[in-house]
């Protein structure tokens, strides 16, 4: 179903102008834009729920970070602490925190005002905080206190599984402050979190290495698991290796549920992105797998229409079973009979993309893994093994907008096979359960699995060429900030980790737009590098490449500064020469360009422009051959040097110290300018264009 120390856990989320999400709060601050501040918002929302582990947070100055600190009221069941403490970065000149629904009180409250039904605006103060009491008790249905159809977070008084509560936050920052928010949630004794689900109470966590991330299960002292933990993480990493259908979640946090003691409306459940609970006594070695089952929820990264809403629990029921046999934890018999369940008559009326019709009855589960299995089987057949329903749910992740069936349908491929899904998924129809021997021509071959393995970023153009990391966030973002004239290169690298030949299709979108496209066939064990190219524009562009997302966060380069001039030597003869040197400076944060006008007398006799990196500095020289007698200003920006010409034939007092230039008989300032400048050599290195 969706859904002995200090725990603690951390997520990301960028700031976000928009209006708050269910819970956030009862309004949110406008998005203004001007000189002085930038009114944001980040909402508690399930998307961008935390649920992470320390490691993904981002070393970041602008980071508003928000400790949700539990701890267990043993003489108020049902009722928890949630102790809230922001730290605010420079920049950030107002914070308001936006409290959920279940908060029943603030008992205390250091630097902060309430302003409105829920929401506490900082006073300025340091070292903020509000305590709050949070009403944990939750039902299967999802109402605060159970209404007969059973817990699925609850507080006993002796131990405590519960949902971390959400918390909007809104705030103003300087412009260029660019900051984002990172809530973190901890507990207060003994106890265990993902950031997204707490357990409170004493507790044993085990972590296993899961194909690039990791499973953490916690394990409460009350709860006796039905298989060893060692065990159902084998389960679960193995299924995290073989599941293709997108990027893995960097930490996956599950806890045990106690059984006995309260009566629970649901098996297990998973909230948040990559939070779960799993009743301690379900087992492992079963084709009705709970534990795969909300492993697989952490993996669906797609939302869905109403139309679509059966693929949320019938994939994850599908995939489960289809785990289980793989791993050999079970036999075809027991795989096949988990499937024919959807046969049943129960069942059998049920049209999976109309929800009326399945409601109260589960067919959705049931029903939808069979017709998802069958899909599967014929998917595989007709392409030679080159794809299964891994490759389509991959690309239902990689989705925009909400998957409905009819998205679904045509992601299938193949007339003959769309037609056959769409007449699976709406109408009555049913498909029979097939045998051991149909099951080996369509399974055994291992499908092509390619995926993007690896990406990574670097920035070109004129300023700088450099590789630049990718922060982690909700959603990531360069770790260096480009500017206008840059490009932002990515390089993806796709391997193919199936038994069988595959196609990719990656398509580099910015902002909805595709602006690259590269499609290619890949070898069962091969591997390549492909390279995508986006020039970056002022604002943020929000790019995605392959079910992953980055935001490229544009500005305008600086002007850079010109900090010393000199002219060596200063005092020359006719038809001597020198050499006008100017530095110049990125005295910014950002990369800077300039223009160099080198003028003498006022007229501009050459140009040259320099783009320089962040800090950088560089000496720009020009060498000129005199040919007329007098005294010149040389100025380069906001510089100005001396120049000073005589003429050895002559006794005219021309490095005289008094004002002005030394006349030259039928010859004006101007053209003794120009006359000085007939000759220029040297130059500058450029970057390129």
């Amino acid at each position: 179903m969706p859904g002995g120390g200090t725990a603690t856990a951390t997520a990301t989320g960028a700031g976000d102008a928009t209006a708050p999400a269910v819970d956030a709060g009862p309004s949110a601050p406008s998005a203004v834009g001007g000189a002085e501040t930038i009114a944001r918002f980040s909402p508690a929302s399930d998307r961008t729920a935390d649920a992470a582990t320390g490691e993904r947070a981002t070393a970041d100055a602008a980071q508003i970070r928000v400790e949700r600190r539990l701890a267990r009221l043993p003489d108020r069941p049902g009722v928890v602490r949630a102790t809230l403490t922001p730290s605010i970065p420079e920049g950030v000149t107002r914070l308001t925190l936006y409290l959920p629904g279940e908060v029943t009180a603030v008992t205390d409250r250091n630097g902060f005002e309430r302003v409105g039904e829920r929401q506490y605006e900082w006073t300025g103060g340091a070292d903020p905080s509000l305590t709050t009491r949070v009403a944990v008790n939750r039902s299967a249905s999802g109402s605060r206190i159970g209404d007969g159809d059973g817990y699925a977070f609850v507080d006993t008084g002796r131990w405590a599984l519960v949902r971390v509560p959400s918390v909007g936050v809104g705030w103003s920052e300087r412009a260029g402050t660019a900051a984002s928010v990172v809530r973190t949630a901890s507990v207060d004794g003994a106890g265990a979190t993902g950031g997204e689900i707490a357990y409170l109470g004493p507790v044993e966590e085990y972590e296993r290495s899961a194909a690039g991330g990791s499973v953490t299960l916690a394990v409460p002292e009350r709860a006796s698991l039905a298989a060893e933990p060692s065990t159902v993480l084998d389960a679960m990493a193995a299924g995290a290796a073989a599941l293709r259908i997108g990027d893995r979640d960097e930490a996956v946090f599950v806890v045990a549920a106690p059984q006995g003691e309260v009566e629970w409306g649901v098996r297990g459940l998973q909230t948040g992105p990559d939070d779960a609970w799993v009743g301690a006594d379900e087992p492992v070695d079963s084709a009705d797998n709970v534990w795969l089952h909300e492993y697989v929820h952490t993996r669906q990264e797609f939302e869905t229409t109403e139309s679509g809403r059966w693929l949320t629990e019938a994939s994850a029921d599908y995939f489960a079973a289809l785990l289980t046999l793989e791993q050999g934890r079970v036999d075809y018999a027991a795989f096949r009979d988990q499937l024919s369940i959807g046969t049943r008559s129960t069942h059998r009326d049920a049209v999976l993309s109309e929800p009326a019709t399945w409601e109260g009855r589960g067919s959705n589960y049931r029903k939808g893994a069979l017709v998802l299995g069958e899909i599967d089987r014929r998917l595989r057949l007709a392409t030679d093994g080159e794809r299964d329903l891994a490759s389509v749910f991959a690309e239902l992740n990689r989705a925009d907008e909400p998957v409905s069936t009819a998205a679904f349908v045509e992601s299938v491929g193949g007339d003959a096979l769309r037609a056959a899904a769409e007449r699976l998924t709406t109408t009555e129809a049913v498909p029979e359960t097939w045998t051991a021997s149909e099951h080996a021509a369509a399974f055994d071959g291992s499908p092509a699995a390619v995926e993007l393995t690896a990406l990574n970023a670097s920035l070109s153009g004129p300023y700088r060429n450099r590789s630049v990391a990718i922060a982690a966030g909700d959603p990531p973002r360069l770790a260096e900030r480009p500017v206008v004239g840059e490009r932002v290169l990515l390089e993806a690298t796709l391997a193919n980790a199936g038994g069988s030949p595959g196609e990719y299709d990656l398509a580099l979108t910015a902002d909805g737009a595709v602006v690259d496209r590269q499609r290619g066939r890949l070898a069962p064990g091969e591997r390549t590098t492909l390279r995508f190219v986006v020039d970056v524009t002022a604002g943020s562009q929000q790019l995605r490449l392959g079910g992953r997302e980055l935001v490229v966060d544009g500005r305008q380069p600086a002007t850079a500064t010109v900090t010393d001039l000199s002219v060596d030597p200063a005092e020359i003869d006719v038809d001597g020469r020198t050499t006008a040197t100017a530095t110049v400076a990125a005295t910014t944060d950002r990369p800077a360009r300039r223009t160099l006008r080198f003028r003498i007398g006022g007229s501009v006799v050459e140009e040259r422009t320099v783009w320089l990196d962040a800090g950088e500095r560089r000496a720009v020289s020009v060498t000129v051959a005199a040919t007329t007698a007098g005294r010149f200003d040389v100025t380069v920006g906001e510089q100005t040097e001396r120049l000073i010409v005589g003429d050895p034939k002559t006794t005219t007092a021309a490095r005289d110290d008094g004002p002005g230039s030394e006349s030259v008989p039928g010859v004006g300032p101007a053209v003794a300018v120009l006359a000085v400048l007939a000759t220029l050599l040297g130059g500058v290195g450029r970057r390129g264009e």
